[in-house]
């Protein structure tokens, strides 16, 4: 009988030693999952804080170039604006800038003699300038004016010999593509961060 209760014994410290060396393993298994989760949860909790920084310097970056808009806005002066009324022979830089200038305050038409049509009331054009907003302007203000962003100082080079009122007449185009530009970033990165 003590050898059947030796064997048992024997037999049962068997089981309990292959039970202790599986669930040895599997703690083991367990521990090694765990430092992986917790290796993701600290890559993603980085890159969490990485794009709500991003996003901030984004909305930062915009509200910036949403002042710039008011502050352009503003040195376009009603006596800038008649300054344009004196141009008699515009190049072709400058026709092409007053066309992107007539689409930003989305006049129905787009050409030379439009322009200083427009020009001659400054009062309405001022008026006109400062209620263009992003919101107002046409779908096709982005890619038809791009342009202007793409070879902003070259454009500024051939206006160089034109009144002070052409060169803040372009920065104002400038700013409204850039403000686009911007805003799609920022809308891409708020999409990117909610996936």
């Amino acid at each position: 009988m003590e050898n059947f209760s030796g064997f048992l014994n024997n037999k049962f410290a068997n089981v309990i030693q292959v039970q202790i060396h599986q669930l040895e393993a599997q703690s083991h298994g367990l521990k090694l999952m765990l430092n992986r989760l917790s290796t993701q949860f600290n890559q993603l909790s980085c890159s969490v804080l990485a794009t709500k920084q991003q996003l901030r310097s984004f909305k930062q970056d915009l509200k910036m170039t949403e002042q710039k808009i008011e502050k352009v806005k503003t040195e376009f002066t009603e006596g800038m604006i008649l300054d344009l009324c004196k141009i008699k022979n515009p190049n072709t830089t400058l026709v092409k800038l007053s066309e992107k200038f007539l689409l930003l305050l989305n006049e129905s038409d787009k050409n030379w003699p439009s322009f200083k049509k427009l020009a001659k009331n400054a009062e309405c054009l001022k008026e006109k300038i400062n209620k263009t907003t992003f919101e107002t302007l046409p779908k096709d203000f982005f890619s038809s004016s791009l342009v202007v962003l793409q070879d902003y100082s070259g454009i500024l080079m051939k206006l160089k010999n034109y009144p002070k009122a052409v060169l803040v007449l372009s920065e104002l185009i400038k700013v409204f593509l850039e403000y686009q530009l911007k805003k799609e970033a920022f809308e891409i990165g708020v999409s990117d961060h909610l996936k």
